[in-house]
């Protein structure tokens, strides 16, 4: 059998680069709710808190938002083979 993934729309933000300003990327968490996370002063990297356990966001990660408020964390090479943006 073959399977293919629902159609959905996602809201997200690529976790600056290490040194990267992350005003943006700070001020959408806020927008988004994002409150279940901590900082790692050490590598800028965010703890974030989900119902499948805790997840680790790495400087340029994509930090998702599901249509039913879950937060997830992926990888750029997977987010840009997933992903594309959404023209609504």
């Amino acid at each position: 059998m073959k399977f293919k993934p629902r159609q959905y729309e996602i809201e997200a933000k690529q976790l600056p680069a290490a040194g990267e300003p992350a005003d943006e990327f700070v001020d959408w968490m806020h927008e988004t709710g994002l409150a279940d996370m901590a900082t790692s002063e050490r590598d800028e990297s965010l703890c974030i808190q989900s119902p499948h356990g805790d997840m680790l966001a790495r400087p340029n990660d994509w930090v998702i938002k599901y249509e039913d408020g879950v937060f997830a964390v992926c990888p750029p090479d997977l987010f840009d083979k997933y992903f594309e943006v959404s023209e609504s």
